[in-house]
């Protein structure tokens, strides 16, 4: 799936955001722009719970430089800023927590709200097809129906708002394993405390959602896939 994203959906000259933003190329600025700052502190909660294992496993497994060796020449080409090499655990355990932030916390906080925002284009229009008013007191409701993108244009953006914002059928989510694939007590219990926080989270979402008229319920744990592609 991020395969075909990058092709299909971000591709720079004819990728899906590029015909329905009009951004003038910056949208990616603008989106990690929004995410930079530790803002969501509850779901770094996962560093806890990322330097445990790694911390168990960093002197007996072989396999984690040739793991990241293999990322770095086969992964990914050019420029792209990763770690040819674990030179520290720190390394590897930052790695790690923010492979998960990304694909699950972050990605639901990306694309679960989206029909909520694009599906009525007025809210939120990708695009503009005049310029900006130059000039306070001028706009009229002729202007602005001017400027909304064609009903094509929108069919389009909801339809992929609609795709990108789908969690799958048979989803697994944060916290949850289908299979175990370690064993000993100190991972077992590593899993139980990384399990119990997100519980706590979802308590404290809940509560503070009490009341509200529009509840936020995009990072409920309970609902944040575990994975992009799951």
């Amino acid at each position: 799936i991020n395969v075909l994203g990058r092709r299909l959906i971000q591709a720079p000259d004819d990728g899906l955001l590029q015909k329905l933003l009009a951004t003038g190329g910056q949208h990616a600025q603008l989106v990690q722009r929004c995410y930079k700052l530790r803002s969501m502190i509850h779901y770094y909660l996962a560093d806890e719970f990322n330097q445990t294992l790694p911390r168990l496993l960093w002197e007996a497994d072989n396999e984690v430089q040739e793991w990241i060796a293999d990322i770095y020449d086969n992964g990914f080409g050019g420029e792209h800023g990763l770690p040819g090499v674990f030179s520290r655990l720190d390394d590897l355990i930052d790695f790690v927590t923010t492979i998960i932030f990304t694909t699950s916390c972050r990605n639901a906080a990306l694309t679960f709200g989206m029909m909520d925002y694009y599906a009525y284009c007025p809210n939120m229009p990708t695009m503009l097809l005049v310029a900006p008013p130059s000039e306070k007191g001028q706009t009229t409701m002729d202007t602005i129906k001017s400027a909304l993108p064609s009903r094509g244009k929108t069919a389009e953006i909801i339809a992929a708002c609609y795709t990108l914002s789908r969690r799958g059928k048979d989803e697994m989510f944060l916290g949850e394993f289908d299979e175990m694939h370690f064993d000993s007590a100190a991972m077992r219990a590593a899993v139980a405390a990384f399990q119990e926080d997100l519980r706590r989270v979802q308590r404290a979402i809940i509560q503070r959602n009490d009341g509200l008229d529009v509840p936020y319920t995009y990072l409920m744990p309970d609902s944040i896939p575990k994975t992009i592609s799951a």
